[in-house]
């Protein structure tokens, strides 16, 4: 974990440095940054780079793709990967996506609405493509220069979470689904602000690769960077089924192996040996860091009784701590700009001191900015107070 997840050299002094791996570099070796919240793709480039600044992550940025993939989930990826990903996830839940917005269309009670549904979204989608072809714009912008397609969709009708949306960031939505558009930079400028502006890009969508064969590529990458680990792991990262997920092991030979629980895994087969020698690292990482992430069973490196505090209910990593390889607390940027943090078990006085050292590199990159976690678990609750 520690070497391929770029947190080998994490441990330092303080007149040594993490590794200069670049962005796309890091990306690439965790199969992809998590972006839903925009401050975890910077903190975890953060935590694997301490040359990194928020201007040279932004300025590399520009090179990798914002894409949803695995799990509905918004992913930095290098473009490679991203097209891996695409084929592999994000073309059934285009599909899906796309039906549901047409459905949405035909039963809604706007007054505006249209006749055909199909072919309002297609000229809807063509308008929007004009109006990109001149540079990025933000969802607000095409909206006001696109006030045909304003239709107001109640999604959901009935059901408790019900809720009335825009048709026109429906269509934007699809439309980054399909990779005709892609996200760039936040609109308004920022590294915190998730509201972006979009692009026209047909850079890294290759639709002659098949479903079966990228899902092939990304079992290989996953299994790279996370295994061994098991199939369930492997199924819900990716949001598989388990057909797919089993097709994908057998293509690629993994091979069958016993974890420490006595489960069986699965790794790939230059991977059977273990690793020789010891390494002995901590590591601060942000909420949703792709290391958090990266499995479904998580009690070999979370005690059972960790995961309801540095979890939330819907199973979102919060910034943790960790000791080889085991977490072992969490922090959180306070209102004044202070990291504070929390041990949940004894880890000794130079581990502590570590931890500190990195919290205090983490602390130089974030600047004067604030911010809070987007999906806090019940520890970082506990220390905004």
């Amino acid at each position: 974990m520690a070497m391929r997840h770029s947190l080998a050299e994490a441990t330092a002094t303080d007149t040594e440095q993490v590794g200069h791996r670049s962005v796309g570099e890091i990306a690439t070796g965790l199969v992809g940054l998590h972006s839903s919240d925009p401050v975890t793709v910077y903190l975890s480039v953060a935590a694997r780079n301490s040359t990194a600044t928020v201007e040279s992550v932004q300025r590399e940025l520009d090179g990798l793709v914002r894409h949803h993939a695995m799990r509905r989930t918004l992913w930095v990826f290098d473009q490679p990967t991203a097209s891996i990903a695409h084929a592999a996830c994000t073309r059934k839940i285009a599909k899906a996506e796309r039906n549901k917005l047409l459905k949405a269309m035909r039963l809604t009670a706007a007054p505006n609405r249209p006749a055909d549904a199909e072919r309002w979204l297609a000229d809807a989608t063509e308008a929007v493509a004009a109006q990109l072809d001149n540079g990025p714009l933000s969802t607000r912008q095409l909206g006001e220069r696109l006030p045909t397609f304003r239709v107001m969709l109640e999604m959901a009708p009935g059901k408790p979470y019900s809720a009335n949306q825009s048709a026109l960031t429906r269509v934007l939505s699809l439309m980054g689904f399909d990779g005709r558009i892609t996200r760039r930079g936040p609109a308004g400028g920022g590294w915190i602000n998730s509201q972006y502006t979009w692009q026209l890009t047909d850079q890294f969508v290759d639709e002659s690769i098949t479903e079966a064969e990228a899902q092939l590529e990304m079992a290989r990458k996953w299994l790279h960077a996370f295994g061994p680990a098991t199939e369930t792991d492997l199924q819900w990262w990716a949001g598989w089924t388990i057909t797919a997920t089993r097709r994908a092991l057998a293509a690629i030979d993994a091979a069958e192996v016993t974890l420490e629980d006595g489960q069986s895994g699965w790794c790939l087969p230059e991977d059977v040996e273990p690793d020789k020698g010891e390494l002995s690292w901590t590591a601060v990482l942000p909420g949703l860091d792709p290391t958090v992430m990266g499995w479904k069973q998580r009690d070999w490196y979370l005690p059972s009784d960790m995961v309801p505090v540095v979890f939330d209910r819907n199973g979102n990593g919060g910034p943790s701590l960790w000791v080889d390889g085991q977490v072992v607390g969490g922090w959180v940027q306070t209102a004044d700009g202070t990291l504070d943090y929390r041990l949940l078990t004894d880890v000794g006085r130079d581990r502590v001191a570590s931890l500190e050292r990195q919290l205090e590199r983490m602390s130089n990159f974030i600047g004067e900015t604030r911010f809070k976690v987007r999906f806090p678990a019940p520890l970082q609750k506990e220390l905004y107070r």
